[in-house]
């Protein structure tokens, strides 16, 4: 049973990571080195795939493998909502970064940096 509930977190999780970065199974298939079959039964909860591969699909997307199979319920953003409670606008900003891409994320750290390093604004 308990495999059977990593074979469906497993999935999802990766059902919606290829959606989430715009990857067709094809590039997937292609860059991670994986066969289109074996892909086939990871998406069809066929399959789980081996502790090694899990960990290269989680360091492709940049997340723990156990974020991947299910296993922690995003551990980032529950130790923020436990520190910061009070503060729901941190927690669904925090939120909506983990869900970017990358590229997007670098793009927001900058605009964040030149927010952060301009003169006050002069009331």
């Amino acid at each position: 049973m308990k495999n059977d509930i990593k074979k469906q977190h497993f999935s999802h999780h990766l059902q919606q990571l290829l959606q989430d970065h715009g990857l067709t199974k094809k590039q997937f298939c292609q860059e991670l080195k994986v066969k289109p079959s074996t892909l086939k039964a990871w998406l069809a909860e066929e399959k789980c795939p081996r502790a090694d591969r899990v960990k290269d699909v989680a360091a492709y997307f940049q997340i723990t493998p156990e974020e991947l199979l299910g296993e922690t319920g995003e551990p980032a953003v529950k130790a923020v909502a436990e520190v910061y409670q009070p503060e729901k606008d941190l927690v669904a900003l925090l939120r909506l970064l983990m869900e970017l891409p990358p590229e997007q994320l670098r793009s927001v750290a900058a605009f964040a940096e030149f927010i952060h390093t301009r003169p006050a604004d002069k009331a």
